[in-house]
């Protein structure tokens, strides 16, 4: 009884732990890097009538990727087994085709217009049959949820959308708590079409934000 309990407690502690790792595929596009730069521009342009923002919310477009799945990566030997699974998949996932995906048109995902946490890009496939790309990410979770990096409570399906702002990212001094009212952004870009794009690489993204630069990445893959 004692062993177990103090295993069940280990799993809580794990439970609450930050996550550390996320399977992601970036944005590599030029072009629609350039339009979510140009977005972000036209935002600071009437950031006088957005109660609560500041310009370090915004996601540079070198960071722009789509999550499919969390994880929580604790040692050296279960990042390396993590990317070595990742590595493994080369050998099934490769698609005889791309897939494309367009981002078109503007969201929130935490709170409400007037009291936003996340705004993102919806994400439309774009690819001959739809669905493939979360039949790809389903499969994937699969694997990594059966190999122990994934738990049970992160192998949901990915809602798809790239995040372009995001009140936790703002700078020090301010609490990420704080929502910000995005009723003009949604009012004079909230049809927005930024363009598409090939998924052409999955990556096990680091959870850190460096000054400059994508995320880093343990592993990645070619997706064809």
């Amino acid at each position: 009884m004692a062993i177990l309990a103090i295993e069940e407690k280990l799993k809580e502690s794990f439970s609450r732990s930050p996550y550390t790792h996320f399977l992601s595929l970036p944005i590599n596009d030029i072009n629609v890097r350039k339009s979510v730069e140009l977005f972000h521009e036209e935002v600071r342009k009437v950031a006088s009538k957005l109660p609560g923002f500041d310009t370090s919310m915004q996601v540079s477009p070198d960071k722009l990727h789509l999550t499919i799945a969390v994880m929580r990566l604790s040692t050296p030997e279960s990042i390396q087994n993590a990317s070595n699974l990742l590595m493994e998949l080369t050998k099934t996932v490769k698609l005889p085709d791309p897939i494309t995906i367009r981002l078109k048109g503007l969201d929130i995902m935490k709170g409400t217009e007037k009291a936003a946490h996340v705004i993102y890009a919806r994400v439309e496939e774009m690819t001959g049959r739809t669905g493939v790309l979360m039949t790809l990410c389903r499969s994937i979770i699969e694997k990594f949820h059966q190999a122990g990096f994934i738990t049970d409570g992160d192998s949901h399906d990915p809602k798809f959308h790239c995040t372009l702002i995001n009140t936790k990212y703002a700078e020090r001094g301010r609490s990420f708590h704080t929502p910000i009212d995005a009723s003009e952004i949604m009012l004079r870009f909230g049809g927005t079409d930024f363009g598409s794009l090939q998924l052409d690489s999955l990556h096990l993204s680091i959870m850190e934000r460096p000054a400059n630069g994508g995320y880093p990445y343990e592993a990645k893959i070619e997706l064809y």
